[in-house]
């Protein structure tokens, strides 16, 4: 199950404000980020457990483990998967429409960053199987990971699905300058 978004929790007698030592989001420990009297953020980490939702536990010094009631829990959403991506290179300059196609890529608003090969692209539109995104220009031609981000689904890659090529006049300038 995905994981990788944070996690808000507020209330009373979960710590003092530095004291919270634990916190598990339906059986899965997450990673504490930052914590107040009346509040813990955390991580979400991944789930390999078949539960989805279930319960959240915070632990402190203070109040040992403070467990919400059946109605406060925590989901894990699917994972998202990329299965269509077009085209599958473009320009060093940018500027060219890619469509990313899958499942559970986000909400169908919350997707905030798409990387291609590891440089920004713009999002234009998006739903909860598509993205659509203006790729951004780069120096180097390279081909790496495809990395979606959103709120609901966290962190979605798929490797070697996009290339920025250099333009064959960019590669004469590039010999040229070597036995210059």
């Amino acid at each position: 199950m995905a994981g990788a978004n944070q996690v808000i929790i507020s209330g009373t007698f979960l710590g003092n404000g530095s004291d919270i030592t634990a916190v598990e989001l339906a059986g899965v420990p997450a990673t504490i980020l930052s914590q107040d009297a009346t509040s813990v953020k955390v991580l979400a980490q991944p789930s390999n457990l078949p539960v989805t939702a279930g319960i959240i536990a915070v632990t402190s010094i203070s109040f040992g483990v403070t467990q919400g009631n059946p109605n406060f829990t925590y989901t894990y959403n699917a994972a998202g998967v990329i299965s269509q991506f077009y085209p599958n290179s473009g320009p060093l300059a940018g500027g060219n429409i890619v469509v990313i196609n899958g499942t559970n890529l986000g909400s169908g608003s919350d997707i905030t960053a798409v990387t291609l090969a590891g440089v920004s692209a713009e999002i234009l539109s998006q739903t909860a199987a598509s993205v659509v995104v203006m790729a951004v220009g780069t120096k180097h031609s390279v081909a790496d990971v495809v990395v979606v981000m959103s709120v609901s689904r966290g962190t979605t890659t798929s490797s070697d699905v996009y290339t920025y090529n250099a333009r064959m006049r960019d590669c004469i300038i590039d010999i040229y300058s070597l036995f210059a």
